[in-house]
């Protein structure tokens, strides 16, 4: 029935409004975020450094002055001076590590009736449902080329394999309009819920 209602509306589909393509956005999130963290990390370790040379002066002066005996009671500026940063250093790089292996689910796994789904956000903080997740719940839904055409600003299908073709959650909301399918009005109300009013809740906040 989807399929059928998406040959009927392609030729009167028109622009949703919603955000920009997702592919550049996520990616320039992403790259500003890595950016954050290598200035973070870039300004840490010269921390470390500055603090390092500091203490290396002082303990220099002190086995000047006080021959082996000032090596020994310079010894323990150096734990004073760098325990800190270096557990900065620590946890910054656990919390990365962390960061790469939950990448692909953190913040972006949502669960419908014992089905996740993968859904990212873009910049604007509009969010894109994997379209193949979709289909596990959703039966008949139009092929992705078709999607496309009826929703030309809302489906992004991919420029590489490895990125999986996606619809806006707003988009997807209104070609389900006219569904009658109990599964799919609860999937409908869920959407609706769940995923499209907190991200718009999200983008008032932002504009205020």
């Amino acid at each position: 029935m989807l399929a059928a209602l998406g040959r009927k509306h392609i030729a009167s589909a028109g622009r949703l409004g919603g955000g920009p393509a997702l592919g550049p956005q996520v990616s320039c999130v992403a790259a500003a975020a890595n950016a954050g963290w290598e200035a973070e990390m870039r300004q840490l370790l010269l921390t470390i450094a500055l603090r390092l040379l500091a203490c290396a002066a002082v303990i220099y002066l002190q086995w000047r002055w006080l021959g082996p005996v000032g090596l020994v009671v310079g010894a323990p500026l150096l734990g004073v001076a760098l325990a800190r940063p270096i557990l900065d250093l620590l946890g910054m790089a656990r919390h990365k590590t962390t960061e790469v292996v939950y990448r692909d689910v953190s913040g972006r796994h949502f669960v419908h009736r014992g089905q996740m789904l993968d859904i990212a956000d873009d910049a604007a903080q509009f969010r894109w449902l994997r379209i193949s997740d979709v289909r596990k719940l959703i039966h008949g839904l139009p092929a992705d080329q078709t999607l496309q055409q009826l929703r030309p600003d809302g489906v992004h299908l991919g420029e590489k394999k490895s990125q999986p073709a996606r619809i806006q959650a707003e988009a997807l909301l209104e070609l389900l309009a006219k569904a009658q399918d109990p599964d799919t009005l609860k999937f409908k109300h869920w959407l609706a819920q769940e995923v499209v009013f907190p991200a718009a809740q999200q983008r008032a906040r932002r504009r205020h």
